[in-house]
């Protein structure tokens, strides 16, 4: 994109404009120097686009520029989009696409493209024949076809076709007709090139030759050479070429002059100025040939000013229209471009010439031009229209006196004023004029009060012998009023007077706020018989007739007093408000100037300094207001209370003089040697609207990469993080010394249009996300409107977290989310119950419930559970062929246990024999469809029957009906599968268990009778063991020879025969009689092994040894095992330790000894031993595992090493575990 350089608004063409009248031409000249801080010089080549805007080429770049500020193009090294490098020596604008062509000098040839202002370039390469021959491009022309002819050093025509992006130039050299010259660079450029006005397929194309015609079909030159080359300076240069209507050629260069071709003849004329002297530098060099009307020509020279040619007549006239150097010469002219507007802009070596014809906005009627007598400064201090209206009268600051203007005739005439007391001296100041109803003039004056004698043609001073008026006679009087038959006379420091012209007489008013030293500024009477007095403490108001007085000041602010107390003019309208101008305080508007009611309206001017400053004002039409302030002029619009300000960027200056509106609706207003002269609705339209465009848009005060100029875009699209955004605007006002105020609005954000006045900038932050319209609107300096609004629609997206699609889908899915959350609720609620369901029947513990118990709980936790109306267990029959209800909650089972009339289902028959049938579910949604459906205690409209089967074997059928159609689902049926599956095992677990416990009550029956007859059978085992045993006692007695010990052995073994015996009858017997059959056995078995052991036998206190029942000799053949294999076999004494204690229901024996240790015992027992003693315990073990009740599982006898801290064999520990028998 092209280098741009953009200057503020507010700075204005001031510096470097003046304007005075063209000189021979029909138009004002505007001078324009610089603009901003910018110069405009070296302005070589100058176009206008569609848009309105004027392109300037120069050495240092490419200005646009849009008659108030400047963007400049230029290259830019680093950006292969920017202009080649300058100088810029033509620019023409493409018609075929809004774009313009730009020849360089030096860096060959840019199509910048206005859309989006990026260039494409073509430049010479030797390599390339379709490219440029040379990078000095002389001139350009784009055809009807939109085909590009460029002419370039080396004396070669080129061609691009309509739409090339690349180089694809044709190149035409025409043969060097000079043969002096030694090649084609000698020959210098070709340019300019023109069109023939009669045949497009024409070319006339300009050389140092001559001119060449060029034909396209037959790509031919033909040379209509000149009397003499056109020499070389510093450079080559170009030739001008215009054809004229007729089809003539001008034609001119360095030193030529004007040359006139005629093409059907040959003949070529020149026109020359003559030679000054002494001669000029550059005389006759023509620089740019235009039309200037359909007769004339204007010409541009380099160094004598411009030429007028009549085509026509071929006649000269040499205009003085330039801009000249201090030494007299004219700067020199270096090219032209005519606007659409009917505006010629030349430029020159250090600036802008624009030729306008739109008048000024301010005219200006000088006193001199019309009276040369009027001599004078005659600064105008007062202002009054003749009775007739034919006259305007003007009081002058010590000028020529009195003036009298004729407003039609255009003349004036002058009744000059002197002191009597200095003859010589200047003129009174005259600072109030006014009419009585004779047309008599009165004039208040520094000198005191005047009047015209219109007979004398003089102005007398006025005389009188009232008391009065030796106060009025040399007073300096500041207004003048007349009402009814009195002159009213308001002075500087000396109060107000009232002049009776019938009695001659002289009053001085005291009231209504004044004193004898009140300095009047301003009077008025209006036609309901007040007198309005504006003086330097406020505002006073007199009724006439009654004498009733107010007075207002800025003690009481508005809206019932004022805002300063300085009045300087008073005015009524047409609606009957008076208007109030105050040195200070602005303008106030009394509401129907009712004093009475007072209501002030205050008009402020805060635009410039000094606008609140008012001297004077006039009233006008559709409530404008022209007033007189210290930076100017200034118009309010009363509807808008909006001001429009002229200072002094528009020439203005402080409006001190007076002010006045003529009856042809003109204004005049107080100004040196003259009068400024205008009428409001001119000055208004005097310029058209600026048109208002976007510069520049930067996201956070950076710029950003656009498909267009911005201005181009209908509209721009930001992501979420680019809304802190601005705009740079800009206006084409090509209005005189323009100043151009902004007003917009985003609509969207903007509730109303926002006035930001001359600043150009406009910036949002933070704008919320969505769509906005940015309208933009400019006003010139006299405050009109464009009529054109500039657009631009703004689209912020939002972040994906806040677009429709993303709030929907988040919707969607939250309600998908609510949706499936419930469904799981729903779901894992009810999984839940199944679950709860299903653990229960998992969990239940039916070993010790019947049958009936379990259908029972089933049917009741099914309806309670799963939320069912009925629900009836049916069961097989031992026959296999017929189901029976055997359970129901409902109608049908209205009390636990108890069934009304239960039905009796036979296999496949009805929806419940049907299932029990197949084995399978079955569900019908609906039973007023299915001819099954069997109604029991009342019809339902579903039904479910899932079967109950066992090891594959239907033994059962799960029934549930429901008064809603549809009502059981696949969850019903899994569940009662379920439930079904886990209750099948308990049933017929049941079923078998009431079996078993029949049998096993049986066996039980059986069993005892067997065990009487077992343990009967056992005891005979063991007492001939015992007896075998006691017999080889007393056997080894008898050996030994021992016939005591063994009648003491005899006798205790009789006794504890006798014992024995006794037991045997009886299954139990007491703990105290087994004690005293084991106190006996070894009394006996210590005899006999002559005392080698001790034993020890203690009773837990716990026991009752009569009450605790036990087998008898149950505990002998353990004690008798640790005495023979434990105890005997040591060396030395042993002991024998047993302990009774109860241990739960059970009574534990534990016999100690501290014998030898089961190990040793095995090895020192014989085979035959060891089998016997093991036979012995094996019986013992079987009776207690059968009064124990034990057939399996622990061993009611448990034996334990023990050893000693060395770890040997220390003894034996047996513990056996009898079951406590009750007596």
């Amino acid at each position: 994109m092209a280098a741009r350089l953009l200057l503020p608004l507010f700075l204005l063409l001031l510096p470097g404009l003046r304007v005075l009248e063209a000189q021979g031409l029909p138009y004002r000249r505007v001078i324009l120097t610089e603009v901003g801080e910018t110069p405009l010089t070296g302005i070589t080549c100058m176009a206008e686009d569609d848009r309105g805007f004027l392109w300037l080429g120069s050495v240092s770049g490419l200005l646009k520029y849009d008659g108030n500020a400047l963007e400049i193009f230029s290259n830019r090294p680093n950006d292969s989009t920017s202009l080649v490098p300058g100088p810029y020596v033509q620019i023409k604008k493409s018609h075929r696409t809004e774009a313009l062509w730009i020849a360089s000098s030096t860096s060959g040839l840019s199509f910048l493209d206005l859309r989006n202002e990026r260039a494409t370039n073509f430049t010479a390469d030797q390599t390339d024949t379709s490219a440029l021959i040379s990078n000095d491009i002389a001139d350009l022309y784009e055809d009807a076809n939109g085909g590009l002819w460029v002419g370039t050093n080396k004396f070669t025509l080129h061609y691009l076709p309509p739409g090339a992006s690349a180089n694809q130039f044709q190149r035409f050299q025409p043969d060097i007709p000079d043969e002096s010259v030694s090649d084609r660079a000698a020959a210098g450029p070709l340019g300019e090139i023109i069109a023939d006005r009669n045949n497009p397929d024409i070319l006339w194309v300009g050389s140092r030759f001559g001119v060449y015609r060029f034909d396209k079909k037959r790509r031919a030159f033909t040379l209509f050479p000149f009397d003499q080359n056109i020499e070389f300076w510093y450079r080559p240069v170009d030739l001008e070429l215009f054809m004229d209507p007729s089809g003539a050629i001008w034609s001119g260069s360095e030193s030529t002059g004007l040359c006139r071709l005629d093409p059907t003849t040959g003949q070529w004329r020149i026109l020359k100025k003559p030679e000054a002297s002494p001669p000029l530098l550059y005389a006759n060099t023509i620089k740019d040939i235009c039309a200037l009307d359909e007769h004339n020509l204007l010409v541009l020279t380099y160094a004598d000013d411009t030429w007028k040619l009549n085509w026509e007549t071929q006649t000269l006239e040499f205009l003085r229209i330039g801009v000249y150097q201090p030494n007299g010469r004219p700067y020199g002219f270096l090219c032209a471009q005519s606007t659409r507007a009917g505006d010629f802009w030349l430029a020159y070596q250090t600036g802008l010439l624009r030729l306008t014809k739109h008048a000024s906005n301010w005219g200006f009627l000088s006193f001199p031009d019309l009276n040369p007598q009027l001599d004078k400064n005659n600064w105008q201090r007062a202002y009054a229209i003749s009775p007739d209206k034919q006259s305007l009268y003007i009081g002058t600051l010590r000028g020529n006196g009195l003036l009298v203007y004729a407003l039609k005739k255009n003349r004036i005439e002058a009744f000059p004023y002197r002191k009597p007391e200095g003859l010589e001296s200047t003129d009174v100041l005259m600072s109030a004029l006014c009419f009585d109803k004779t047309g008599r003039c009165w004039i208040g004056s520094d000198t005191g009060l005047l009047y015209l004698d219109r007979g004398a043609r003089q102005i007398q001073r006025f005389t009188n012998s009232s008391p009065e008026f030796d106060s009025l006679r040399d007073a300096q009087i500041g207004a003048l009023a007349w009402q009814g038959q009195h002159l009213w006379i308001g002075t500087k420091g000396r109060g107000l007077f009232r002049l009776d012209t019938r009695s001659n007489q002289i009053f001085r008013l005291r009231e209504a706020g004044l004193t004898s030293a009140s300095t009047i500024n301003c009077l008025l009477a209006d036609e309901q018989g007040r007198l309005w007095i504006g003086h330097e403490l406020g505002l006073s108001a007199i009724q006439l007739k009654t004498g009733k007085s107010w007075y207002f000041n800025h003690q009481q602010r508005p809206p019932t007093g004022l805002t300063n107390d300085q009045i300087t003019c008073l005015a009524i309208d047409a609606a009957g408000h008076l208007w109030i101008s105050t040195l200070g305080g602005g303008l106030l508007r009394l509401h129907k100037a009712d004093p009475e009611h007072p209501w002030f309206d205050a008009y402020y001017n805060n635009g410039v300094p000094g606008g609140n400053l008012v001297y004077q004002f006039v009233l006008c039409d559709q409530g404008k207001v022209w007033l007189g302030v210290q930076s100017g002029l200034a118009i309010l619009d009363t509807t808008t209370r909006a001001f429009v300000n002229y200072d002094n960027r528009d020439g203005m200056y402080a409006k001190i003089g007076a002010m006045i509106r003529l009856p042809d609706g003109r204004i005049a207003s107080g100004a040196h040697r003259g009068i400024q002269l205008f009428h409001p609705d001119s000055v208004l339209h005097s310029s058209a609207p600026p048109v208002p465009y976007l510069k520049r848009f930067r996201v956070f005060d950076a710029e950003i990469e656009l498909p267009f100029q911005i201005d181009r875009m209908p509209a721009i699209t930001l992501a979420h993080n680019q809304n802190h955004f601005s705009f740079e605007l800009g206006a084409l006002n090509f209005g005189e010394k323009a100043r151009t105020s902004f007003a917009y609005q985003l609509e969207g954000y903007d509730q109303n249009w926002v006035y930001s006045g001359t600043r150009n900038y406009i910036s949002y932050t933070n704008l919320p996300a969505g769509a906005y319209t940015l309208r933009v609107k400019a006003a010139n300096k006299h405050g009109i409107w464009s009529t054109q609004v500039k657009t631009i629609r703004i689209i912020i997206q939002p972040p994906y977290w806040q677009t429709w699609w993303f709030r929907l889908g988040a919707l969607v899915l939250l309600c998908a989310l609510t949706y499936g959350i419930f469904i799981a609720w729903q779901q894992r609620k009810r999984t839940l119950k199944t679950q709860r369901t299903v653990e229960y029947f998992a969990n239940a513990d039916y070993q010790k419930a019947s049958v009936r118990d379990i259908l029972w709980d089933l049917s009741h936790k099914c309806i309670a559970r799963l939320g069912l109306e009925d629900c009836v267990i049916y069961l097989l029959d031992e026959s296999g062929e017929t189901l029976v209800q055997e359970a129901a909650y409902g109608l049908k089972g209205p009390e636990p246990y108890h069934l009304n009339d239960p039905l009796r289902i036979p296999l496949g028959q009805g929806i419940v024999g049907a299932a029990a049938l197949k084995g399978l579910p079955e569900l019908v949604p609906d039973t007023r469809l299915d001819r099954r459906y069997i109604v029991d205690d009342q019809a339902r409209l579903s039904e479910l029957a899932v079967p109950i089967l066992h090891d594959g074997q239907v033994i059962g059928v799960i029934d549930s009906e429901h008064s809603r159609r549809g009502f059981f689902t696949q969850y019903h049926v899994q569940t009662l599968k379920t439930i079904a599956a886990l209750c099948s095992d308990k049933i017929a677990s049941a079923r078998a268990e009431e079996l078993v416990q029949e049998k096993e009550r049986q066996l039980r029956e059986l069993n005892r009778n067997l065990a009487e007859s077992q343990l009967t059978a056992l005891r005979a085992q063991m007492n001939p063991h015992f007896l075998f045993n006691c017999l080889n006692s007393i056997n080894w007695y008898i050996i030994k020879n021992q016939p005591a010990d063994a009648s003491r052995y005899i006798a205790k073994f009789s006794r504890l025969v006798r014992l024995i015996l006794e037991h045997s009858r009886s299954a139990q017997i007491s703990l105290t009689q087994e004690l005293e059959a084991l106190q006996l056995y070894l009394d006996m078995e210590a005899m006999r092994f002559d005392q080698r052991f001790e034993y020890e036998i203690s009773i837990d206190p716990a026991l009752e040894p009569d009450d605790a029942m036990v087998p008898p000799l149950i505990f002998q053949p353990y004690i008798e095992n640790a005495i023979w294999h434990g105890l005997m076999p040591k060396k030395g004494a042993g002991h024998l330790r047993i302990n009774i204690r109860k241990d739960g229901e059970h009574i534990r024996c534990t016999i100690e000894d501290d014998g030898i240790g089961r190990a040793a015992a095995a090895a020192n027992s014989s085979h035959h031993t060891r089998k016997r003693q093991s036979q012995g315990l094996k019986i013992t073990e079987s009776r207690l595992r059968q009064h124990n009740q034990q057939e399996n599982g622990v061993s009611p006898v448990q034996f334990t090493d023990l050893y000693d801290t060395a770890g040997q064999a220390a003894g034996t520990r047996v513990e056996v575990f009898v079951k406590e028998g009750i007596l």
